[in-house]
């Protein structure tokens, strides 16, 4: 839409995505060093537990300054399981399923306070995307992709990491360990709504016949 970021054609790097075979896009700047600060974060929390009831969104804050004291402080993106399995056409995995994919791969992984359905990992992309396949393979997709589609290109890759679904207590964070509620929902009538307007929603029986009418309007705008 208008104003959207637009992407184009990487000028460095590989121009062919490894995993489709379609060109790459470019996108950014990014920032790739640590977004927290860890000791702040910590002192934020301490002063929430200490004086709660002072804080009206003490649940929200708790929750976010949570998951941020539990993020991978060197990985600056997120993995986004539901964009990849939307590409795809596939269930998606459980997080605790795709984390627990990665601990047994031998990789960090943790949540997103950004993205209750992302993770954090030190895993290079063509592992994760090892894990979409093997997921695929053991929830097959009800209907085929078209041949030489990039989803299709993408499943037809041999996958080359070895990988298991079995459950690891590592995968799941300390906060859900503890029934912490990482993400709180906004309550009704959250944030600023729309303007009161007085301007009555007028019926079609209150409007002119010519826009009741299109053959009325038409003769209107002819007799003028």
């Amino acid at each position: 839409g208008r104003g959207a970021n637009k992407y184009a054609s990487g000028l460095a790097g590989p121009h062919v995505c490894e995993e489709t075979g379609s060109r790459t896009l470019v996108g950014g700047p990014i920032w790739n060093g640590p977004i927290h600060n860890m000791k702040f974060v910590r002192s934020v929390l301490d002063e929430l537990k200490r004086d709660r009831r002072n804080f009206a969104a003490f649940e929200k804050l708790h929750g976010l300054l949570t998951v941020v004291q539990e993020e991978l402080p060197d990985a600056p993106l997120h993995v986004d399981m539901h964009a990849m399995a939307t590409f795809l056409k596939c269930t998606p995995p459980s997080q605790t399923t795709f984390k627990s994919a990665l601990v047994n791969a031998g990789y960090r992984v943790s949540g997103t306070h950004s993205n209750p359905l992302a993770v954090k990992t030190d895993a290079p992309t063509s592992v994760t995307w090892d894990i979409m396949r093997a997921w695929v393979a053991e929830h097959p997709i009800q209907k085929p992709h078209p041949e030489n589609s990039p989803a299709y290109r993408m499943l037809e890759k041999e996958q080359k990491t070895e990988v298991s679904f079995f459950r690891r207590s590592e995968a799941m964070s300390d906060a859900k360990k503890k029934n912490v509620t990482r993400f709180v929902q906004n309550p009704a009538h959250w944030g600023p709504q729309r303007a009161a307007s007085t301007r009555a929603k007028r019926t079609n029986d209150d409007a002119p016949s010519t826009e009741r009418d299109p053959k009325a309007a038409r003769v209107a705008a002819s007799a003028e």
